[in-house]
């Protein structure tokens, strides 16, 4: 995959899509391939590489997404053109790392609740010395 040379700016709609594509563990990477054409490559750790290609229809707002198995090969020529949390370009915000935090202050909370109640009976170190 190689990063189109006339730069422009990917599209909000393309980048939400592939935001939802990526898991917490995911490596990816979003550039523009083409005019009017995006590509994203997610490599999944021990599942593959899947690419996504966006290409504008003659309607400017919607585009038609194919998804294919890729290989982890790219060529990035200008980095501010692109997303990616591979060391190129700026993170996309995934909505799946907003959940997670979540979900770890939930179990956090709670742990600490229980710890509270019962005392010694879960946490050892919380135990009375006699």
């Amino acid at each position: 995959m190689t990063q189109y040379s006339d730069y422009g700016t990917i599209p909000q709609a393309v980048r939400d899509v592939v935001a939802n594509k990526i898991s917490l563990l995911d490596s990816y990477i979003l550039m523009q391939t083409g005019e009017y054409e995006y590509t994203a490559l997610v490599n999944k750790p021990g599942i593959g590489c899947k690419q996504y290609t966006f290409r504008r229809t003659n309607n400017y707002s919607q585009y038609t997404v194919t998804e294919s198995a890729g290989e982890w090969e790219f060529s990035v020529s200008n980095e501010y053109y692109c997303y990616s949390n591979v060391g190129y370009g700026a993170a996309l915000s995934l909505p799946v790392a907003e959940l997670a935090t979540a979900h770890a202050c939930v179990i956090l909370a709670c742990a600490l609740m229980l710890a509270i109640v019962f005392k010694g009976v879960l946490f050892r170190c919380l135990k009375k010395r006699r």
